[in-house]
Parts: structure tokens; C-alpha cells; sequence
């Protein structure tokens, strides 16, 4: 009996001794943390007292005291305790590093990296140590001696890649990961997600390339650093010598164009339409009967079609020889379900650009004939409504809409249709019933749909809140549609007529904007600009006086080619309209046209 009552003291003091200790640890980290190092230092010093197995408190106790600044209290005290654990050292020495005495800190670590009978964990340890105290240096150090102590060159290649870009080494870092590529190519990934975080400059890139370049001319055969050089040249946005690299690499691996695609979809999709083109060029004339031809024939086709309609004004000639480029894309693969997008965008210019509604006609007439693919002939369908409304027969498109609606309920389509028709009723007046038909687009999932019904309802409701009889936005609805069906002579004189009966209309802005485009598509560029001037002078405070402006610049950019003009304007459209959904493309543009590397 009196041997259990004294197991359940010694027990029962035991646990308020464990209390007691723990109690008293998150008091001298809750000082340590406010910064209050001399209470905390006196806690942790009866903490090492009470558990002198706790290697924490030594730590914590010596982390007080060089924050103090006793350094020599911090050496006396880890003296003593590397005796009983040598990895007390790496402490030490980091008490000599702060202290100033870097003859003693070196003095103290480098035994520690060559030591006898360890394994990588080791090495492992010591440089979390270092990386704790944010010693990059001596990480690297760390880990090139692991390397002599395992005899293995590879030893933490990785780590190490990331260590040299930390410390801004790019070159050493090129080196390191050019090495590792050569034996072990199956790294590449890796490589590339270490290098993307280790380029953060022009000059870092150089370097890159430049140790890459080195390693391909001493091996031109060296498939992965080409690899990784084509890789360098996309993320730093120079598709032009990513080409040049990717058709090396396809004529030594005989890779058939794969690569060459992927470059010119990438190319194009950043706007960069010469290396696009360029790109498909070589597939088409070097595997004209491989199956990359066919992408590489429409693909070209439709990147020579952006680069002819994303111009300021729009050149006839172009767009004939765009199509030109479809019809010989169909004349090679026949009218079938492959092609029905060419034939669909024959079909499209023709009826938007170039107002030849026979060919459209034909086409759209191909499409529904030739292809099975029911999102395809809704495309031709509401294409032909377009020519419908052109034509003047309403009728018509509104059965067109009404049936697209009714047959794809909850398809994109049936949405573009119930919008169109929208767009139909505003064309004609019947603006209630347009906006009934909004309302439901207005909160759509298909983002574009949506925004365009929500414009087009705003627009509704601020011109007709103080205009009940809708006079006004009748007219200007009235020369929409004239635009619309290539009227343009007439819409500009309505136009015209609508700013000298209501020149004080809320609607005058969007007057003087339509006219602006107007001209634009005439290719009347001092007209335009006249209008955009007009609405600078008057409206701009108004939503469309950041459009206004920045037009202006543009069309002195790329019409007039007034390059110091046109910097100007894109500065003053800065100072101005810093809040712009321009303002991205204006700061891209200032620096192309200052010849600064766009990335």
C-alpha cells in the first residue's frame, strides 16, 4: 500500500513538474516573440535548468542572448554544449557570424562540412540550418562539399540550380543545370520550372541563353538543350529565334512539323503574325503530304485573314486574297465537314467586308449541304439571317432566330440567336420588346453574350429615361441599320440630320462616334478623326472619350505614321484616363514605339 500511494505522489508531482514547464515555455516564447528577450532569456534560462534534454530551450536561450547582444555569454555557452553534440558548432559559429568575427565563423563551420560517417541527411540538416539563417552561401557551400564527400557531381542539382538564382549567379546556375541535362535529360521539366523562377531580368535571360547557346555549338546534336533553348526563346516571348530552333530540331529529329504547330499557334495567339505565317509556311512546303499539312494550310489562312481585318482601316484587295487563301485550302480537301470553317469564313468576309452577298450565299448553301456538324450549319444559319437583315427582309431572319431558339434551347447558338433578334427589334424600333428579349441574356454564362445584351439594354435605358417617345433613339437606331446594310452615304446623312435637330441629346457622343466609324470603314481618316476630335473637345468626361482618344493616337500611329505624335497622345491618354481598359495596350504601345523589348 505504501509503495502505490507513493507512485501516485511521484506521478502527481511529475505532472505539475510537466505543467509547470510547459506553462512557463509558452511564457518565454510569448516574450520572445513581443521582442522582450531579457524576460524571455530568464525563462528559458530555469527552462534549461528544469529539462536539460531539450535542445529547443538552448536555442530559444541563445537566440535571447544574441539579440542582446552577449555575444560572450552565447560563446561560453555553446563551447560547453558542443563538447556533449558537435552540431552546437553550426550555433557557435553563427554567434561568431553575428558578432562579427568571420575568421572564427569559418574557423568553426568548416569541419562541420567534412565530417566522417554521416549520409546525405547530414548534409541535409546543416544546410536547413543555413537556410534558417538565411545563409545562402553557405548552403551552396554545403552542398558542393556532400558532392566531394559522396564523389558525385549530381549530388543536389536541384537544390542547387535554385541557390544560384537566389543569389543572382545566373552563370553558375547555367552550368549547373547544362551538366545535370547532359546526363540526365529526363530532368528537363524540372529544369524549366527552376529556371522560370530564377529569370527575372533581360540581363539574367542573356546568360541563359548564352551558356545554352555555348553548350549546343560545342553538340549540335544535343536534343535537349535545343529543347530548352526553344523553351527560353517562348517564355521570353522571341518567337523568331524559337523558330529558327524548332525547325533545327525538326529537321535533325524528323519530327514531321509537330513542333513547328505548336510554335505558330503560340506566336499567333500573341499577335505575332509574321512568325505565325512563317511557321506554317514550312509545313506546308516542306510536308505537303504529312498530316500536319492540312493545320498548317488553314492555319495560315487564318492568321493572314487577323492580320488583314485587325489593320485601322480594312484594304479590299486583302480581304479578296484571304479568301483566295480559303478557297484553295477547299479547292486541296474538297467541301466536307473539315473545311466547313473556311467555307464559313469565305462566307462571313464576304458578307461583312465585302458586301458580296451572291458568294456568301453560295458558301453558307455549302455548309448546310456539306457538313453534318450541327453547330456548324447554326453558324451558316445565322449568317444567312445577317444577309437577310441586309437585304431588308426581317421576316425572314426572325423565322431564322425564332427556329435557333426553339431547336438548341441551351446552346451558345440559341443564346447568339435570342441576342440577334434582340438586336433585330432595336434595328427596327421596337425597343421593349428588344429589352424583354435582353433581360434573360443579361445574366447568361456565356460571358460575351452577356455583356453584349447588357450594353446594348443600357443603352436603351439612357436614351430613352428623358426621351419617353424614343424619337431620338429611333433615329440613331435608323442609321445603325443603315451601317448595318453597307447604307453608309445615307447613315452618315441621317446621322447628320440627328445632330443638327437634337445637338444637346444625350446621344450625341455615340452620333459623333458612329460617324467616326463610318469614315474609318470609307477609309475617310481626316473625317474620323474630325469626330473623334469633337468628342474629345465636348464629351471627355463621357464614356467614350478614352475610346476617342486613343483611336486618335492609334490611327496617327499606323495610317499617318506619326510616330512622335502618336507617343504623345498615348501619354497624354495615360495623364488622362489612367483607369482605362486601354490603358494595358497603351503602355505596350509606348514602349514598341520608344524600341524598347517587349516581354
Amino acid at each position: 500500500m505504501r509503495a502505490i500511494t507513493f507512485v501516485f505522489v511521484l506521478y502527481s508531482l511529475l505532472s505539475v513538474w510537466a505543467q509547470n514547464e510547459n506553462q512557463k515555455a509558452q511564457l518565454a516564447k510569448q516574450y520572445l516573440d513581443n521582442q522582450e528577450f531579457e524576460k524571455a532569456a530568464q525563462l528559458y534560462k530555469e527552462l534549461m535548468e528544469m529539462n536539460k534534454q531539450e535542445e529547443s530551450y538552448v536555442m530559444y536561450y541563445n537566440a535571447c542572448l544574441l539579440a542582446q547582444k552577449k555575444y560572450s555569454e552565447s560563446e561560453k555557452l555553446l563551447i560547453k554544449k558542443t563538447k556533449k553534440n558537435p552540431l552546437y558548432a553550426l550555433e557557435l559559429g553563427y554567434t561568431y557570424y553575428e558578432w562579427g568575427k568571420m575568421t572564427d565563423a569559418e574557423r568553426t563551420w568548416l569541419p562541420l562540412l567534412k565530417p566522417k560517417n554521416v549520409n546525405k541527411d547530414y548534409f541535409v540538416t546543416v544546410s536547413t540550418f543555413f537556410s534558417q539563417k538565411n545563409l545562402p552561401y553557405w548552403q551552396i557551400r554545403t552542398y558542393q562539399e556532400a558532392r566531394t564527400y559522396f564523389k558525385d557531381e549530381y549530388l543536389f542539382s536541384e537544390e542547387l540550380i535554385e541557390l544560384y538564382g537566389e543569389t543572382k549567379n545566373i552563370t553558375q546556375a547555367v552550368a549547373e543545370f547544362v551538366r545535370l541535362l547532359k546526363k540526365k535529360p529526363s530532368e528537363l521539366q524540372m529544369v524549366q520550372t527552376k529556371v522560370t523562377n530564377i529569370i527575372n531580368s533581360e540581363e539574367d535571360f542573356k546568360k541563359a541563353e548564352q551558356g545554352v547557346l555555348q553548350e549546343i555549338t560545342q553538340d549540335e546534336n544535343n536534343t535537349v538543350m535545343k529543347e530548352l533553348l526553344i523553351w527560353l526563346y517562348l517564355q521570353h516571348k522571341d518567337y523568331e529565334n524559337a523558330l529558327i530552333q524548332a525547325k533545327a530540331l525538326d529537321r535533325l529529329n524528323k519530327e514531321k512539323g509537330y513542333r513547328i504547330i505548336d510554335i505558330a499557334e503560340v506566336a499567333e495567339q500573341n499577335k505575332n503574325y509574321n512568325v505565325a505565317i512563317d511557321a506554317y509556311n514550312y509545313v506546308i512546303q516542306r510536308y505537303p503530304n504529312d498530316m500536319y499539312y492540312e493545320k498548317a494550310s488553314m492555319g495560315k489562312a487564318h492568321v493572314s485573314e487577323l492580320q488583314a481585318i485587325e489593320k485601322s482601316t480594312i484594304d479590299k484587295n486583302e480581304i479578296q486574297n484571304v479568301i483566295q487563301n480559303y478557297k484553295n485550302h477547299i479547292q486541296q480537301f474538297g467541301k466536307n465537314q473539315k473545311t466547313a470553317d473556311a467555307m464559313y469564313r469565305i462566307a462571313y468576309l464576304s458578307v461583312f467586308y465585302l458586301y458580296d452577298l451572291n458568294q456568301a450565299q453560295q458558301y453558307i448553301e455549302d455548309i448546310l449541304v456539306n457538313t453534318p456538324i450541327t453547330h456548324k450549319k447554326i453558324e451558316a444559319q445565322l449568317l444567312k439571317a445577317d444577309i437577310c437583315i441586309i437585304k431588308g427582309d426581317f421576316i425572314t431572319a426572325e423565322n431564322i432566330y425564332i427556329e435557333i431558339e426553339q431547336q438548341n434551347k441551351d446552346a451558345v447558338q440559341a443564346n447568339l440567336a435570342k441576342f440577334k433578334h434582340a438586336q433585330l427589334s432595336y434595328y427596327k424600333g421596337e425597343f421593349e420588346l428588344a429589352n424583354s428579349r435582353l433581360k434573360i441574356l443579361k445574366q447568361g454564362t456565356h460571358n460575351d453574350i452577356a455583356n453584349d445584351a447588357l450594353k446594348l439594354s443600357l443603352f436603351i435605358q439612357d436614351n430613352t429615361i428623358m426621351d419617353s417617345n424614343t424619337t431620338v433613339l429611333r433615329h440613331y437606331a435608323r442609321a445603325e441599320l443603315l451601317n448595318y446594310q453597307n447604307k453608309k452615304e445615307l447613315a452618315l446623312l441621317s446621322l447628320d440630320s440627328l445632330i443638327q435637330k437634337y445637338p444637346t441629346h444625350a446621344i450625341i457622343d455615340d452620333t459623333w462616334f458612329l460617324k467616326a466609324k463610318i469614315y474609318t470603314s470609307l477609309n475617310k481618316m481626316d473625317k474620323a478623326l474630325s469626330c473623334y476630335q469633337e468628342i474629345m473637345d465636348k464629351y471627355s468626361n463621357d464614356i467614350l472619350g478614352d475610346d476617342a482618344l486613343y483611336l486618335t493616337a492609334k490611327i496617327h500611329e499606323e495610317i499617318y505614321k506619326q510616330i512622335p505624335k502618336a507617343l504623345s497622345l498615348y501619354q497624354d491618354f495615360l495623364a488622362r484616363y489612367p483607369g482605362s481598359l486601354y490603358t494595358t495596350e497603351v503602355r505596350k504601345r509606348i514602349r514598341e514605339l520608344r524600341g524598347e523589348k517587349i516581354n
